[in-house]
């Protein structure tokens, strides 16, 4: 079943406690767009196919929703995201030890860890704790490169 109708909407799979072993499918016709702050629900409006009557309006049901994800998530700590008056950037490190600053967008927030939706790809170096005023451009000087075999790399500002 594909996550998206041809019109749009999302596709879901609903389960009701009457019928244990039974999968409805269903579609997302409307959603509040908000967040209830007293029991941190959405209230969704779902439509399903029921010719025979077997669901009853108003019941309690589970819905699971197939929502995509990217085949490849970059992860990064949360302490590499630069919060400015540009938005939201991670500095990452270039072939020449210089930073570039990349605009990236979060599409998960794992708490330590954020995901990242767009921006970064998993082959760039991150900097992990970039200083304040760190900017594009600046050379670095990429730490355990010249020391120890497996030294973590983390690049420091000269």
């Amino acid at each position: 079943m594909p996550l998206v109708t041809a019109t749009g909407r999302v596709r879901v799979k609903m389960t009701v406690p009457e019928y244990q072993n039974r999968k409805f499918a269903a579609t997302v016709e409307a959603s509040a767009q908000a967040v209830d702050v007293a029991s941190g629900a959405t209230r969704m409006l779902l439509v399903v196919d029921n010719p025979s009557g077997e669901l009853m309006t108003g019941a309690f049901a589970n819905v699971s929703f197939d929502l995509p994800h990217p085949e490849v998530a970059v992860n990064v700590p949360a302490s590499a995201l630069i919060f400015d008056k540009t938005g939201l950037r991670i500095a990452t490190v270039d072939d020449r030890s210089r930073v570039v600053l990349n605009t990236v967008t979060i599409s998960r927030d794992l708490g330590k860890e954020v995901e990242i939706g767009s921006g970064l790809t998993a082959d760039e170096r991150v900097i992990i704790n970039p200083p304040d005023g760190i900017a594009s451009g600046d050379q670095v000087r990429i730490a355990g490169t010249a020391g120890a075999p497996g030294a973590p790399e983390s690049a420091m500002a000269k």
